[in-house]
């Protein structure tokens, strides 16, 4: 189903780009990098085009704070 504001299904919103999850976190292009291909950060990449999952990014970094697997 739509977002009424922009158009878009509300599951592509969900998926950022590098830099707006570098916004949200408040860290460097390169810490995220570093994180994700140390397992601790869950992408989606197509290619060269790598997505993040929001929700998803938000609950493991919870569980990761937690102590949790």
């Amino acid at each position: 189903m739509p977002d009424a504001a922009t158009g878009k299904s509300k599951l592509a919103t969900d998926f950022i780009d590098t830099l707006e999850l570098c916004r949200r976190l408040g860290c460097s292009r390169r810490t995220t990098t570093n994180l994700r291909e140390r397992g601790k950060l869950p992408a989606v990449i197509l290619g060269r085009l790598v997505r993040y999952h929001w929700p998803t990014v938000e609950a493991t970094l919870l569980r990761q704070q937690t102590g949790q697997p």
